[in-house]
């Protein structure tokens, strides 16, 4: 799983530097026909069968419900804030979750046992897992931009300067995940969120004039203690449930992660986006010094959420014997 965002910005930087961007998604098909082929051949069912029904009802609102949140945060850079466009969709996505999450309450056999949410160390996991994955993506394309515009680095060099710490979070990997089975969730998870808040508070100082390889070192920092938080804390989430649980505690852990990050990137850069054109309207015309200053903005907030995660980790316990 980190493999693959670990070599993936250093090829699309070489990749966009030597051909075209329609490449990207070319050498992507390869791979997926690869991955097509082992799961035809080698994928098999290990959890036990069930014969559920598809309440129709259920998957057309939860669909309304997340794509128009999610929809109306990835306009809202191009469209504005005050946008009906932006408004309307957030809010009848809303209105099409609660919609849907009354239903599942009422329902035999509900599409999404919501259950889980009875479990505190199950709801303190998904707030954590939200902050972390609204972070790490945001950053992850925010971070990229500062370093082309605001420092003038070219695609494949943006790229050769995220791998190190990537590629030491995928080597450090298994270490850490030993560390976990030895001294528990929280003896992992509170130092890399500590880890990550002192990454957002290095980035935060960053400028138009930050020599490269303080990045590096940064976002070494960054990436460990990402590595540290990211496993640790999905891990601890399913464990604060019921095996029969373990379903819906994975449909929810995922939609909270990918409706996080998708959120993530759209807020942040509307920010950076609202902070570049007040800063060319009111200070200078550099398009390097405004998107300096944008990105400063955007990794503050970033460190504020992670000062959050950060109090949240010390409630982190073992679950208890569940069955």
């Amino acid at each position: 799983m980190l493999a693959g965002p670990t070599l993936g910005p250093t090829l699309a930087g070489l990749i966009i530097d030597t051909l075209t961007w329609n490449w990207i998604f070319w050498v992507t098909i390869p791979f997926l026909l690869l991955s097509l082929f082992l799961g035809l051949v080698y994928l098999r069912n290990v959890n036990e069968l069930r014969k559920v029904s598809i309440d129709v009802f259920s998957v057309i609102l939860s669909t309304i419900g997340f794509g128009g949140i999610v929809y109306g945060f990835s306009v809202s850079g191009d469209l504005g804030w005050t946008s009906i466009t932006v408004l309307g969709s957030i809010i009848i996505g809303i209105i099409a979750l609660i919609l849907f999450s009354i239903r599942q309450t009422k329902m035999e056999s509900p599409m999404l046992n919501l259950k889980a949410f009875k479990y505190p160390l199950f709801v303190l996991g998904i707030f954590m897992s939200f902050i972390t994955f609204f972070n790490m993506l945001s950053m992850l394309v925010i971070l990229p931009m500062y370093m082309q515009v605001a420092l003038l680095a070219t695609a494949f060099a943006t790229g050769l300067m995220l791998l190190p710490g990537s590629l030491l979070n995928c080597i450090l990997a298994p270490i850490i995940g030993r560390l976990f089975d030895k001294y528990g969730a929280k003896a992992i998870i509170t130092p890399g969120t500590i880890l990550v808040a002192i990454g957002y508070a290095l980035y935060s100082q960053f400028g138009a004039d930050t020599v490269l390889w303080m990045i590096v070192v940064t976002h070494i920092v960054m990436m460990l203690g990402i590595g540290m938080v990211l496993a640790s804390v999905q891990t601890n989430t399913l464990n604060s449930l019921p095996k029969q649980y373990y379903p819906d505690g994975i449909a929810l852990t995922q939609t909270v992660q990918q409706v996080a990050g998708a959120i993530g990137i759209s807020v942040m850069i509307s920010i950076l986006s609202a902070k570049q054109s007040s800063y060319l309207a009111t200070v200078a015309n550099d398009l390097t010094d405004a998107t300096a200053a944008g990105s400063s903005l955007v990794f503050k907030i970033g460190l504020l959420l992670a000062v959050i995660n950060v109090v949240l980790s010390l409630f982190i316990k073992k679950p208890n014997s569940l069955s």
